[in-house]
């Protein structure tokens, strides 16, 4: 079968083992390299299959693992990345899959990778172009296996741009993002107000950037607040500018699934707030 589809690679930076040709076209694009987060490697596509259409999974099965994936799209351009919360060793092994409830999935090469990857490093996942031409239909999943020793975890992210959720499907995708609040708090920190959805789930939240860097929230900047609020102090998060207007990723992650949306940054007035420690 003939698809209409391209399949963009982000170039190895690091050596993989068992890791297989794509079978799909692919080219090089650039790489996001910043202090605060670095690519280790990138998991390669292997061969598509199609099968019955299947619900999309709910909870995964596994543990959660030590990150969370970030998906977004841009004009139908998908893009992913798995992104580390905590240190994970070299040796990890690293595999996966992106699927649609359609029945039309593409398996990952499992790899391992020669080097650490700390809390902000990340593995690039396959990107895709012209999105529809493989998933006429239904909710996309993007899933992260990651091995550390024996211990299989597991890590998701979605993003439904063929078929929206309507109000009915919204429990049952949880954590969703809605929105967004700045305040200063008491203690003069600058507060993120995260609206949703959420579950009473340990949450995982972080703030990608092409531009800035990765940065993964600390457990003890993050706050359940209500089942439809999570803070965050913005002002415990080493390295964040908090100086400028800056765009990043927001990612909020609860038992192995993510949720992202775009989110802006805008400074107040100087010396209203605490900084982030630099």
């Amino acid at each position: 079968m003939t698809l209409a589809l391209s399949i963009l690679f982000i170039g190895i930076a690091a050596a993989t083992a068992n890791a297989q040709p794509p079978t799909t076209t692919q080219r090089t694009v650039q790489a996001r390299e910043t202090a605060t987060g670095h690519k280790v490697g990138t998991l390669r596509a292997g061969k598509l299959s199609r099968g019955a259409a299947v619900a999309a999974p709910q909870a995964s099965a596994p543990p959660p693992a030590p990150g969370v994936v970030q998906v977004h799209a841009v004009q139908g351009n998908v893009f992913a990345t798995f992104i580390a919360t905590s240190l994970l060793r070299s040796g990890t092994v690293f595999g996966g899959s992106v699927s649609s409830d359609n029945g039309t999935s593409i398996s990952f090469d499992n790899v391992s990778f020669n080097s650490d990857l700390n809390p902000g490093d990340y593995v690039q996942l396959p990107q895709f172009s012209n999105v529809g031409d493989l998933f006429p239909q239904g909710t996309i999943t993007y899933t992260v296996d990651v091995t550390v020793g024996k211990q299989l975890t597991e890590c998701n992210g979605q993003i439904y741009l063929v078929s929206p959720p309507a109000y009915s499907d919204l429990t049952s995708i949880t954590p969703v993002i809605s929105t967004t609040v700045q305040s200063v708090g008491a203690n003069k920190n600058m507060i993120l107000a995260i609206k949703g959805l959420f579950t009473a789930d340990t949450p995982l939240v972080v703030l990608g950037s092409y531009d800035y860097g990765n940065f993964p929230v600390p457990a003890t900047a993050i706050t359940s607040v209500t089942s439809t609020e999570i803070d965050v102090d913005l002002s415990q998060i080493t390295g964040l500018d908090l100086s400028t207007l800056n765009e990043y990723l927001l990612t909020v992650s609860q038992a192995g699934f993510g949720d992202t949306i775009a989110y802006r940054y805008v400074p107040f007035a100087p010396k209203t707030f605490n900084l982030a420690p630099q």
